[in-house]
């Protein structure tokens, strides 16, 4: 087609950075004229091509083409811009689940069960993935949690950043190492801080912390350092009892409180499965009053678009075939994901929900940057290795310090004590060595007629004889 525009992508404000790198929104300009805005996650240039970073952007991108879900973000290309690997992936214009949740008023409850309920819909169809031979994949997102669900401005939902995402395939660029744990501590399972799980219960247990954090006064597993959260996962016992205590602070129906308190149960096989989930939110969402997801979107006090400049923004790249990334020689058979035809999906039916105001809320940063769509979400990149402490260990950290010991002394027996009149002894005749003195002094004063040294000796005699 002569005359027509290239093919290339116009990279615009930054919406956020992380530990792997920066995540753009950008304006894909077609042949034809079409403009479609897109997201672009490119990662720092210090993550070479073959680092565990690229490997798992790699990964991620296959995993995004491979489910085929609504309301899993959709991968369009991985490219390559000023030497630096990206993934092009949609754009939804709204906030992140944690916005939604700081806004004022925040997301209520009833359209909370509908975002909860598209999202569990996501884990399954992504657990129920299956790879060219047609198995399945077992995908476990690993990261679930409130900066990894987007909310659009028109009501759609997306589940974004399978960055850590596990599952069965040879195909995977990236290590995983049974001793190294990657994710978002207060969002984790607690088995995951003893054993490398693998299982969608993890994922589950990341949407009960989402409810929890929209519905209470802040995040279920807040202001918990890493000994204290290792000490939890070793103890069904004490898990149990801050799971109590951390419930009762949530003035919401018992229905509502029941699956959040089954969504974070200690064992596994406890919390429902993920089509569980979608059932009984969208039961939930039938119940309780207010507007519905729909509704609340088109009413929010929405914030304006970032504006931040990235070192990357402005720039126009070529989207031709030398600008995509190239995939390694022994993951070449798989191919580059492209953009992918899903299967029409239905309209959503509406949701209403509770106006039911939420106190104690925390306030929202002023210059907090939207959270970025499709982003790594490890926090700067974190790898905690060798996590695991010990039985004893964990006790330790359970038990309380024992109270000092008070030595007790025998009382010692009272000493009988006698007091007898004190007399002055009897005056003693002069001492020997006074006579000497005395003896001295007198044959110097014969030998000399100084008066000087007479002075001198009579002090000596005056101070011997007074002290002896």
């Amino acid at each position: 087609m002569s005359g027509a525009e290239p093919h290339r992508l116009e990279i615009g404000p930054l919406l956020g950075s992380g530990g792997f790198g920066d995540v753009y929104r950008a304006t894909e300009c077609s042949p034809g004229g079409l403009r479609t805005t897109v997201a672009l996650k490119v990662l720092h240039r210090a993550a070479a091509h073959a680092s565990d970073a690229a490997n798992r952007l790699r990964d991620e991108a296959r995993l995004l083409a491979r489910i085929r879900h609504p309301v899993v973000v959709q991968a369009f290309d991985l490219i390559t811009v000023d030497d630096r690997l990206g993934l092009v992936t949609e754009f939804v214009e709204g906030l992140d689940l944690e916005g939604c949740i700081d806004l004022s008023p925040p997301l209520p409850p009833r359209p909370l069960m509908r975002v909860l309920a598209r999202v569990a819909a996501a884990l399954d169809a992504a657990w129920s993935a299956m790879d060219d031979a047609g198995q399945p994949l077992h995908i476990v997102h690993r990261d679930i949690k409130p900066a990894n669900i987007r909310v659009g401005r028109d009501g759609q939902v997306r589940l974004l950043d399978f960055g850590i995402a596990l599952f069965n395939s040879a195909d995977r660029n990236a290590e995983t190492h049974s001793d190294v744990m990657v994710g978002s501590m207060p969002y984790m399972a607690p088995e995951r801080f003893v054993a490398r799980s693998k299982h969608a219960a993890v994922d589950v247990f990341g949407l009960g912390c989402c409810a929890f954090e929209a519905l209470g006064p802040s995040a279920f597993l807040a202001d918990l350092r890493l000994r204290e959260l290792t000490a939890l996962a070793l103890s069904e016992d004490d898990y149990t009892a801050h799971l109590d205590r951390r419930l009762a602070q949530l003035a919401q129906p018992p229905d509502l409180v029941d699956l959040v308190r089954a969504c974070l149960s200690y064992r596994p096989s406890a919390r429902p499965s993920a089509p569980s989930v979608v059932e009984r939110c969208e039961a939930l969402g039938d119940q309780l009053s207010g507007p519905s997801l729909h509704r609340w979107c088109a009413e929010a006090p929405w914030p304006p678009p970032p504006s931040r400049i990235g070192t990357l923004s402005g720039r126009s790249v070529p989207r031709d075939p030398a600008s995509s990334a190239e995939v390694p020689p022994r993951h070449r058979d798989v191919g580059r994901p492209r953009r992918i035809e899903r299967p029409p999906t239905t309209a959503e039916p509406a949701m209403v929900l509770d106006g039911a105001s939420m106190s104690n809320r925390r306030s929202p940063p002023d210059d907090t940057p939207e959270a970025p769509p499709a982003f790594p979400s490890i926090p700067l990149g974190t790898a905690l290795e060798q996590l695991q402490i010990s039985e004893q260990e964990a006790e330790a950290l359970r038990t309380p310090p024992p109270a000092p010991v008070r030595f007790e002394r025998e009382p010692m027996p009272e000493a009988e004590i006698i007091l007898e009149p004190l007399t002055a002894p009897a005056p003693e005749g002069p001492r020997p060595l006074t006579y000497a003195l005395v003896a001295g002094g007198c044959a110097l004063l014969a030998m000399t007629s100084t008066v000087a040294l007479a002075a001198v000796v009579g002090v000596v005699l005056a101070m011997a004889v007074g002290g002896l």
